[in-house]
């Protein structure tokens, strides 16, 4: 099982590459950022209390902070947890994507989201109720913009004539890219559009669902793996031996711990407290 952190930075918290670097420091293999980008006024289209904190919304664009920790880290994955596709023009991204992917020599992972507040797509101009098709999209609009030296498209959400795009992506074809959601529909979502892994996110305050079965179920659908990673961005606070040891025995290929921002010295304590039960576990 592999480790990693999840963090929303903030601006208290100092430079974003100080606690990357101490990220890799402390022998984590990853490190996760969510992506929001604005708070809509409207608390009833929040999240109940106690899943999603305020401090996911307080950092900049996570791209910017992933190619911060790019030039402070050498090892270190930079990972999306997950940017939210649906709210983003696929021309700009796969730019962004593709250049911190040549900038860190084919370290970023990406965690592609639909979203969940729906206020939050409507002011982006998504129709909430149909923002899977529009994901799927730009999904397929990404990937014929990093796999073809002429790339076009014509969709009912995304449409665009002959162009060329530069840079290409670091790895080829393009970074790993995972799934962002957790439902059953999202793994049957996950494996019939090729994902790399699924990145279900559990949350405080929200009942957390049989994750050794839907990993199964994932499996049953993708004929036996075929490279799918499952990543869990897990908020509730796992940590300590035991509890690691059920995330493996569930199949649980990465585990990622969150972290709330802070300045370096006393992010680098609560690291510390979470690298001694990975260290206890192995």
């Amino acid at each position: 099982m592999k480790f990693g952190i999840y963090v929303s930075p903030t601006p208290d918290a100092g430079l974003f590459g100080d606690l990357a670097a101490a990220i890799e420091e402390a022998g984590f293999d990853s490190v996760f950022i969510p992506e929001h980008t604005h708070v809509p006024v409207d608390v009833e289209q929040l999240r109940p209390a106690g899943s999603l904190a305020h401090d996911t919304f307080a950092g900049a664009d996570p791209f910017v902070h992933l190619t911060v920790a790019a030039t402070k880290t050498e090892r270190l994955l930079l990972g999306t947890g997950a940017a939210l596709l649906t709210e983003r023009d696929p021309i700009i991204l796969a730019k962004i994507a593709s250049s911190v992917d040549q900038l860190s020599r084919g370290r970023l992972i990406l965690g592609l989201g639909a979203g969940w507040n729906h206020a939050e797509l409507r002011n982006h101009g998504i129709d909430p109720e149909a923002r899977w098709s529009v994901w799927e999209e730009k999904l397929a609009a990404l990937r014929a913009i990093w796999t073809q030296d002429v790339a076009e498209f014509a969709g009912t959400h995304v449409s665009f004539g002959p162009l060329r795009q530069l840079p290409k992506p670091y790895r080829d074809p393009y970074p790993p890219l995972l799934m962002s959601a957790n439902g059953p529909s999202a793994i049957r979502k996950a494996v019939a559009a090729g994902m790399q892994g699924w990145q279900p996110v559990l949350l405080p305050g929200v009942e957390p669902f049989a994750m050794g079965e839907r990993i199964s179920f994932l499996r049953e659908l993708e004929g036996e793996g075929d490279g799918m990673e499952v990543t869990v961005l897990d908020f509730t606070g796992v940590a300590g031996p035991d509890a690691i040891a059920v995330r493996e025995r569930e199949g649980v290929d990465r585990l990622v711990f969150r972290i709330a921002a802070a300045p370096v010295a006393e992010f680098s304590s609560d690291l510390a407290a979470h690298a001694t039960a990975v260290s206890s576990f192995r």
